[in-house]
């Protein structure tokens, strides 16, 4: 994305900065519409999917992601960057707490 926006031969960090500032507001505003703040928290907070139909959709639209083809999981790092996900986040984890006791 940044080759688009780049005026020139070369990349810039403010050509880097604007698409990182870009796709994460676009995320944001993908995860508030559908829904996804409380698939992608426990999703992060246990790095596996869960019974929520919504985990295979993390992945589908790429808001989450494999790792080392080994099943565990977390969030794209731009989502992790956003402070509605750290609320999710806290609150996910604050309710696993409260059903494994």
């Amino acid at each position: 994305q940044a080759t688009l926006v780049a005026n020139g031969k070369t990349i810039t960090l403010e050509d880097v900065e604007y698409v990182v500032v870009k796709e994460r507001s676009s995320f944001r505003d993908q995860i508030n519409i559908s829904g996804y703040w409380s698939a992608l928290a426990k999703l992060a907070a246990t790095k596996d999917l869960t019974e929520d139909p919504k985990c295979l959709e993390l992945l589908y639209y790429r808001l989450a992601f494999q790792f080392n083809g080994e099943n565990w999981y977390d969030v794209h790092p731009l989502i992790a960057e956003l402070p509605d996900f750290a609320l999710a986040l806290k609150k996910a984890k604050f309710d696993l707490g409260k059903i494994a006791t």
